[in-house]
C-alpha cells in the first residue's frame, strides 16, 4: 500500500559555491569576564560590521574584584579561548580584562591563549593603551578606575614601570565587577576633565568601565594639550 512517503521527491545533491564568509578582513575573538557586558558591546561598535565580526567567549570569573580572583581566572583563559571557531580562522584574541591583564601580565594572558591558538596576535586592553601612549608621544597622564585600591595601585605601577608617568591617580573604589559597569558616563567625565588643568597630555580611564552615553552627555575625551 502507498504511503505518503512514496510521492516525496527525492534529495538532490548541488555542488556548493564558497565565499569569504563575514568578517572578510578580520575574525577577532574576544574573551570577556562572566559579569562583564559592557566592553564586547562597545568592540562590536566600533568594528567595520561590513568588514570585521566579533565572536566572544566567556572565562569564569568572581563578581568581586580584587587580585587573588583576578589571578584566578587564568585557570579558564585557555577553555574560553579555545570555544571561539574552534574549527576556523581566527586572526586576533582579545582578553578583553584590563584589571586581569594587570593581575597577570600580557606575556602570561598571551601565553595561554597560544596554547590553544598558537601564533595567533593578541592584544589586552593595556596592551592597546601602552601602544596608544608609544605612537601619541604621551609621556605623563592621570588614571581613573573603577577598581579596588590595591588592584588600582597594581594597574598604576603596571604603567610606571613602562615609563609612563602618572601624576594623579583616582578610583571610585567599586568591589563588584557589576558595579564597576555602572558608573554613569558623567561621573567618569568630571574628573579627566579636570586633566586639562593639569601637566599632561593624556587621561586613561580603565577601559572595562567606560560606557557610551545613551543621551547627549559627551564621552570621556582625550585631555587638550596644556
Amino acid at each position: 500500500m502507498a504511503t505518503v512517503l512514496d510521492t516525496v521527491p527525492a534529495i538532490r545533491a548541488l555542488t556548493p559555491r564558497f565565499d569569504a564568509g563575514i568578517g572578510p578582513k578580520g575574525r577577532i575573538g574576544f574573551i570577556a569576564l562572566a559579569n562583564g557586558y559592557v566592553s564586547e558591546h562597545e568592540v562590536a561598535a566600533i568594528v567595520p560590521r561590513d568588514a570585521l565580526v566579533v565572536y566572544v567567549s566567556r572565562v569564569a570569573s568572581d563578581n568581586v574584584i580584587n587580585l587573588d580572583n583576578l589571578r584566578a581566572i587564568e585557570a579558564d583563559i585557555t577553555r574560553a579561548a579555545g570555544m571561539i571557531l574552534p574549527a576556523d580562522r581566527i586572526d586576533v584574541m582579545v582578553y578583553g580584562c584590563t584589571s586581569g591583564t594587570i593581575a597577570l601580565g600580557e606575556d602570561r594572558v598571551a601565553e595561554k591563549i597560544r596554547a590553544v591558538r598558537p601564533g595567533v596576535a593578541v592584544t589586552t586592553p593595556i596592551t592597546g593603551a601602552l601602544a596608544a601612549f608609544k605612537t601619541l608621544d604621551i609621556k605623563r597622564i592621570v588614571l581613573l578606575t573603577p577598581y579596588i585600591f590595591e588592584v588600582t595601585a597594581a594597574m598604576r605601577n603596571y604603567i610606571v614601570r613602562r615609563g609612563i608617568e602618572v601624576l594623579d591617580c583616582a578610583t571610585f573604589n567599586c568591589t563588584l565587577n557589576s558595579d564597576q559597569q555602572r558608573v554613569a558616563p558623567d561621573a567618569i567625565e568630571l574628573p579627566l576633565r579636570s586633566t586639562a588643568r593639569m601637566r599632561t597630555r593624556s587621561s586613561f580611564a580603565a577601559r572595562r568601565f567606560v560606557r557610551r552615553a545613551s543621551s547627549n552627555a559627551s564621552r570621556p575625551r582625550r585631555a587638550s594639550p596644556s
